[in-house]
């Protein structure tokens, strides 16, 4: 019960959202004279991210578009939903070799706290055993426009924004979401978003943010890969050949080849294993998430390294301290405090 009103509220949110892209689809698709065909698109109102229907004009934009105000994807009415937090950027990166698409990057993670008893009371930890530990959940906004001498994406260093929160995932959505919007989602020619292969993250981070290219970190895609190659049963040489063939396949193409590698090399072994079989069903699962080499080609990150970073930095070294034992509250406020102070651009 106590987050009724949290589901609640966010019910309510998806149902108007489905109205309102009724409403819109209903004049999106008058007046079909003319019209090549009719097809769905995304808006972001001050309910969310709402789908809708819209006739479209080779070379012509669609009426609504412009009766609605938008700007990139956002309604005004969303646009002033946040504080904005738009950051301009006078200098290109240290590292910054090429330019690529201006893109908007959102990471989650999470990381334990040490607890007292009070707090830690009836929470399960992950032997199922009593815990000793509290979930503080982490995320980290930033912008890159360049890329390093290796492709790989040079952020802004004042572009990164954080948030912690140790609420459920409805609520750390919703405070993503809050921040997306104040970062400027609506308008970002590109937006990404990266977590650690973990359910509720992922679902997270598609709630907010449903149009942005979803990515899997590859070194937690490598670590399964790897117990895959162990739950094989192959000798430790063999396992270790295979295991680097599996990560070059993942690192140049993705998680599809080392599927089907497995599959064809290995079927008896895969079917006489169930931890393997279990290993191949989550990169199965995470195939569209585990595109590296395409995401590599398109300049976005394969990688989670930022949060895990902001996890370490903002949790980890404050609140893990030897003999330390906080109330749950007021770890996330100190927390909180870190996060406000490294979210602020330095003065020029």
């Amino acid at each position: 019960m106590a987050s009724f009103d949290a589901r609640l509220l966010e019910a309510s949110r998806k149902g108007l959202c489905g109205y309102a892209g009724a409403v819109y689809s209903r004049f999106g698709t008058r007046g079909t004279e003319g019209a090549h065909s009719v097809r769905r698109t995304q808006v972001l109102t001050a309910l969310g991210w709402t789908e809708y229907a819209e006739n479209y004009f080779p070379g012509k934009p669609p009426a609504l578009r412009a009766a609605l105000g938008l700007t990139g994807k956002a309604t005004a009415a969303a646009r002033d939903a946040a504080a904005p937090d738009r950051r301009g950027y006078g200098k290109k990166p240290r590292r910054a070799e090429k330019e690529t698409a201006r893109t908007l990057f959102a990471m989650l993670d999470g990381a334990s706290a040490n607890c007292r008893k009070e707090d830690t009371e009836g929470v399960a930890g992950k032997d199922g055993g009593q815990a000793g530990t509290r979930q503080i959940r982490v995320g980290v906004f930033g912008e890159y426009g360049w890329l390093d001498a290796k492709g790989r994406p040079a952020p802004w260093p004042d572009s990164f924004s954080y948030l912690v929160s140790p609420d459920g995932i409805a609520e750390v959505t919703a405070l993503t979401k809050r921040l997306g919007l104040a970062r400027g989602c609506g308008t970002a020619p590109r937006m990404q978003c990266v977590a650690d292969g973990e359910e509720a993250l992922e679902k997270a981070l598609r709630d907010a943010f449903p149009y942005a290219v979803f990515t899997n970190d590859f070194y937690h895609a490598c670590e399964h890969a790897h117990a895959l190659c162990i739950a094989l049963g192959l000798a430790p040489g063999e396992a270790d050949r295979e295991y680097r063939l599996l990560k070059g396949l993942l690192y140049r193409i993705g998680a599809e080849s080392v599927v089907r590698r497995v599959r064809q090399k290995h079927k008896d072994a895969l079917a006489a294993s169930e931890p393997a079989a279990k290993e191949l069903a989550y990169l199965q699962k995470r195939i569209p998430n585990m595109r590296y080499g395409w995401l590599r080609k398109h300049g976005y990150f394969i990688g989670s390294g930022h949060v895990e970073a902001a996890a370490r930095v903002l949790v980890v070294r404050r609140c893990k301290q030897a003999g330390m034992h906080w109330r749950l509250h007021n770890a996330v406020r100190v927390c909180a405090i870190h996060a406000y102070y490294r979210s602020q651009p330095k003065a020029a």
